[in-house]
């Protein structure tokens, strides 16, 4: 299996050089292939496609090193032993991170051990020397390595060809051209002494996203008549909303009457939490029910769809505090994920397509980026949602339908999407019918 993640990241000299350009955004991709060895799974190979480049590390089962690639040039451990290094790799949250390391002998040749290595860097430094003429001070020729822009093919081309430092420099590889092998040499090496930044680069920006990620169960808790209250603090709803008494509890005046207006809009419902001798009781009063009732009195589609409607608006509104430092430091943009399995459990038909009015409300007024993945059985949330891109409410291009079925084979994975009229395109006839 693998996995693979397109990413948009601010200019990569910000994580590594003290001295950057102007600042851009850099598309590049990401992949990490799992395989089985006696029933674990392992990372056998990690992909990252940078302006153009594809830079593969390759792992045996035991997660230790076998070769490195760029495009058409590979290096194996072989060659990294002749050489005095070898690779060590380092699983560190996501991804494994590769570190080159040298051997070191101590000055009698008694011990042996193991430093950061520098080679892809050094031998970019000499293909460059070699370009130069003899009487260029070494310390010119780093300056010049150490500002080489983290950018294409083309823009390093241009680098080179236009800088005034080193203007035999220039004269050599306008000469020899972009395609030349003395060039493709220079990229090369260029590249992989970047690649173990790179790798930490994404291991900590998918770290920080997968930690912003909210999780909702198909069965939520049941309704109690009375929560025990707690004196501290519930940043977020748990995993089965069975604390979203305490939740409530801790937010202000204002934010309940936030998610009221939710409630009562699409549902109808007014929400409160009263406190009694320490304990919390969560009660309902609706177009129906004019005393307030105690949720564990009604029926449990209540206690089903408040954690999911409350979740939604927690992540779409309030600053997720555990992440702040992260994003300060990594400079990510807000954003969280959601992720809920079936929402629509416990529901009558109408409630059900109301959810989709809801994630479209809360869409229009998202302040934190929030994505949704939402498994379903539903037909009236995939309709009602299709219906709201025809009246204009939501845009066709912002939902992705994801259509799993099993067959001799093992499950496959359709893909749907709706036009502007909100029909569904390469959708399986027959697929809501028994």
């Amino acid at each position: 299996i693998e996995f693979s993640f397109n990413m948009e990241l601010d200019s990569l000299g910000y994580y590594y050089r003290s001295i950057i350009n102007e600042p851009k955004k850099i598309n590049t991709k990401i992949s990490l292939r799992m395989k089985e060895f006696n029933k674990s799974s392992y990372a056998s190979q990690l992909r990252i496609n940078i302006f153009g480049n594809t830079i593969k590390l390759e792992l045996d089962q035991n997660q230790e090193f076998e070769k490195i690639s760029i495009n058409d040039n590979s290096f194996d451990k072989e060659y990294f032993k002749d050489r005095g290094c070898r690779y060590q790799v380092i699983q560190r949250k996501l991804l494994p991170i590769p570190r080159l390391l040298k051997a070191v002998k101590t000055k009698d040749r008694k011990m042996e051990f193991f430093t950061e290595s520098y080679l892809f860097n050094e031998y970019l430094t000499e293909r460059i020397t070699r370009l130069c003429r003899k009487n260029t001070s070494i310390e010119t020729i780093n300056h010049l390595v150490e500002n080489i822009p983290w950018a294409s093919s083309s823009e390093i081309y241009d680098y080179f060809c236009s800088q005034q430092i080193i203007i035999g420099l220039a004269k050599n590889i306008s000469q020899k051209g972009i395609d030349s092998d003395v060039f493709k040499d220079i990229l090369c090496f260029f590249y992989l002494g970047l690649f173990e930044n790179l790798v930490r680069i994404h291991n900590e920006e998918l770290s920080t996203i997968f930690s912003s990620v909210r999780y909702l169960e198909p069965l939520r808790a049941t309704a109690q008549r009375y929560y025990r209250r707690q004196e501290l603090a519930i940043d977020e709803i748990d995993s089965k909303g069975s604390n979203i008494a305490m939740f409530l509890d801790s937010l202000n005046y204002t934010e309940k009457s936030n998610i009221n207006k939710i409630l009562k809009d699409e549902f109808d419902i007014e929400l409160n939490v009263t406190k009694e001798n320490g304990h919390l009781a969560l009660t309902i009063k609706n177009g129906d029910i004019k005393e307030a009732t105690n949720i564990a009195d009604l029926g449990v589609g209540y206690s089903q769809i408040l954690p999911f409607i409350i979740q939604l608006w927690d992540c779409n509104n309030r600053k997720n505090t555990r992440n702040s430092f992260l994003r300060l430091h990594t400079r990510l943009e807000n954003n969280s994920l959601f992720v809920v399995e079936q929402p629509e459990l416990h529901l009558h038909p109408a409630y059900q397509a109301k959810i989709a009015d809801v994630i479209c409300k809360m869409k229009k007024t998202d302040v934190v980026n929030v994505n949704l993945i939402i498994e379903t059985h539903s037909p009236h949330i995939i309709y009602r949602l299709g219906e709201l891109i025809e009246l204009e409410e939501i845009d066709k291009d912002a939902i992705q339908v994801l259509i799993f079925e099993e067959g001799e084979d093992g499950t496959s994975i359709t893909k749907s999407t709706f036009d502007i009229n909100g029909r569904l395109q390469n959708w399986p006839i027959g697929f809501f019918q028994p």
